[in-house]
């Protein structure tokens, strides 16, 4: 009788047990399955983002910006906010198109950060915000100096810089550029210097 008693007492134990480490793991098992399937569901948003896109023609804004509510943190989303910009510059909103572009959260969740900066730097500019826009190119050629969009970034701040009557920075601006022979760059910086009134190094450069 007292053995059975005992092995009873022993059963309860280990189920309390065991029922009292279930519950503490259960938190984390949910998690691990919402992870799984948030990253399952972020495929095919990223899937629906492609599709919209693979014939050239802007999807309607709602639908991108439901996306990018529903994907807010991920890689989904921050794509979804760079489509809905190019939605905005096509609208001639260039206000709302620089907004959305703002931030740091595209270049940490995709490989677009240049694309995002060119983008943002071309709707300041066409917005009629050229300081911010000459910054922006700026930013672009600095902080992404291997891009293939570097360049150009740099040439069209030069080329704000001139058209806004500072000559006299362009040579710097384009330094790089001059130093590896680059032709837009050199015939630039000789028409700043020319206009700046340094003629000896106008020379040099054309």
């Amino acid at each position: 009788m007292r053995t059975h008693l005992f092995q009873r007492r022993v059963t309860l134990v280990a189920l309390t047990i065991t029922a009292v480490v279930a519950a503490a793991l259960l938190p984390f098992i949910t998690a691990s399955c919402r992870s799984q399937r948030s990253a399952a569901d972020e495929a095919v948003a990223l899937d629906r983002l492609r599709a919209m896109t693979r014939r050239g023609v802007l999807p309607a804004e709602s639908v991108i910006a439901g996306i990018e509510s529903e994907y807010t943190g991920t890689k989904a989303g921050a794509l979804a906010r760079v489509l809905r910009a190019r939605v905005r510059i096509e609208a001639r909103d260039f206000t709302s198109a620089a907004s959305l572009l703002e931030g740091k959260e595209i270049n940490r969740l995709t490989a677009l950060g240049d694309y995002a900066l060119l983008l943002r730097a071309q709707a300041l500019e066409q917005g009629g915000r050229r300081v911010e826009a000459r910054a922006a190119f700026e930013q672009l050629a600095r902080d992404f100096p291997a891009s293939l969009r570097a360049r150009a970034a740099v040439l069209r701040g030069a080329d704000l810089s001139f058209e806004d009557g500072q000559a006299g920075a362009v040579p710097l601006l384009v330094k790089t550029l001059t130093a590896a022979d680059d032709a837009a760059a050199l015939l630039l910086a000789a028409k700043a210097s020319e206009q700046s009134g340094d003629t000896t190094r106008a020379l040099g450069l054309y």
